[in-house]
C-alpha cells in the first residue's frame, strides 16, 4: 500500500514536472504579446501625438501665410493709394503751373498795354527802338553780331554765364554793344528761392564778366521779368522777394529794365522768323519808344533769322536804334502779388 502511494505520488510529480515547461512557455508568450501590444500602443500614441503636432504646425503655418498675404495685399493697396495720390498731386501741380503761366501772361499783356499807352507816339517825336537779347551768349552770337554790324545797329545784351564761350563777351563789347546782367544761372529754383541766393547769382555773373572783359555791368533784367509769378513756386509765394531784390539791385547801382514789345521767341510756341517779325512790328505801332525782348539762347535760330526784317521794318516805321544806358528811362512792370 505504502509502495503504491509512493508510486502514485512520484507519478504525479512526474506529470507535474512534465507540465511546467508548457506553462512557462505559455506565460512567456503572453508577456511577449503584452510587450508587443504595449509597443504598438506606444507607437500609435506617438503617431497620434505627432499627427496632432503636425496638424497644429500646419495650421500655424497656414495662419502665418495668411497673415503675410494679408500684409502683402495691404502693402500693395497702400502703394497703389500712394501712386494715385502722387498722380493727383502731379496733376494739381501741373494745373497750378499752367494757371500761373496764364496769369503771368495776362499780367504781362496788361503791363504792355499800359506801357503802350504811356509811349504812344506824337507827330514829330523821335522814335527810338532798343533791341535787347537775353540768355546769351550762345553759338548764335557771332552770327547775330554780324547781322547787327551789317545794319549798323547797336544792341543791349542781358546774358548769363557761359564760360565755354567767354570770348564772346569781349566780342560784344568790342563791337560797341552793351552787356547787362541777367543772373549767372537763370535757374528759377535757385535764384528765386531766397534773396541771398539772388544776390549771389547776380554778383557771380558781374564778377565773371568784369574779370573776363574788364567792364562791370550796371544794367539788369530779372529772369522772367519783374512781374513774373514763377518765383512763387520756389519761395512759398513770397511776394516780398522781388521788391526786396529791386531794392538791393538799385542799392548796388544797377538800373533794371523790362520791355514793352515781346517777340515771343521764348514763349515755347515755335514762331517762325516771319511770325516773330510780324509780332514785333505790330506791337511797335503807335509807340515812339520801344524796348524789344528777344533771345540769344542758341535754341531758336528763328530769333536770329528775324533780326534783319525787324530792323528794316522798324526803320520803315521811323525808328532809330540805340543801346540802353543808366540814363535811359526804364520800362518796368509791377511785381506780382
Amino acid at each position: 500500500m505504502i509502495c503504491d502511494r509512493i508510486g502514485t505520488q512520484k507519478e504525479g510529480e512526474r506529470r507535474a514536472s512534465n507540465g511546467r515547461p508548457a506553462l512557462m512557455r505559455s506565460e512567456k508568450l503572453k508577456k511577449k504579446h503584452i510587450l508587443i501590444l504595449a509597443g504598438l500602443s506606444a507607437v500609435l500614441i506617438l503617431l497620434v501625438v505627432f499627427g496632432a503636432l503636425s496638424l497644429q504646425h500646419f495650421s500655424d503655418k497656414q495662419k502665418e501665410i495668411g497673415q503675410k498675404q494679408e500684409s502683402l495685399t495691404q502693402l500693395q493697396n497702400e502703394q497703389e493709394l500712394l501712386q494715385a495720390e502722387n498722380q493727383i498731386l502731379d496733376e494739381m501741380e501741373q494745373q497750378a503751373k499752367e494757371q500761373r503761366e496764364r496769369e503771368e501772361e495776362e499780367a504781362r499783356r496788361k503791363e504792355e498795354e499800359e506801357q503802350a499807352k504811356a509811349t504812344e507816339g506824337t507827330e514829330g517825336s523821335e522814335k527810338i527802338a532798343y533791341l535787347t537779347f537775353d540768355d546769351g551768349v550762345s553759338v548764335n552770337t557771332p552770327e547775330l553780331l554780324d547781322i547787327l554790324r551789317k545794319y549798323d545797329v547797336k544792341a543791349t545784351f542781358f546774358p548769363n554765364w557761359h564760360p565755354e564761350l567767354k570770348e564772346y563777351y569781349n566780342l560784344i563789347l568790342a563791337q560797341g554793344h552793351v552787356l547787362g546782367n541777367h543772373t549767372a544761372t537763370h535757374d528759377y529754383r535757385t535764384i528765386y528761392a531766397s534773396l541771398d541766393n539772388f544776390k549771389k547769382d547776380v554778383t557771380w555773373l558781374s564778377d565773371n564778366i568784369q574779370e573776363q572783359t574788364g567792364v562791370r555791368p550796371t544794367l539788369f533784367r530779372f529772369p522772367g521779368g519783374t512781374s513774373n509769378t514763377v518765383n512763387f513756386t520756389y519761395n512759398d509765394h513770397d511776394a516780398s522777394l522781388i521788391p526786396a531784390a529791386v531794392d538791393w539791385i538799385t542799392a548796388e547801382g544797377y538800373v533794371y529794365f523790362d520791355w514793352n514789345v515781346d517777340s515771343g521767341d521764348a514763349s515755347g510756341r515755335n514762331y517762325s522768323a516771319e511770325q516773330l517779325t510780324q509780332r514785333v512790328l505790330a506791337q511797335a505801332e503807335n509807340k515812339d519808344r520801344i524796348v524789344i525782348l528777344m533771345h540769344d539762347n542758341g535754341v531758336n535760330h528763328a530769333s536770329i533769322e528775324a533780326v534783319p526784317a525787324i530792323i528794316e521794318g522798324l526803320r520803315e516805321q521811323g525808328f532809330t536804334f540805340r543801346v540802353l544806358t543808366n540814363d535811359t528811362e526804364p520800362v518796368r512792370f509791377r511785381p506780382a502779388e
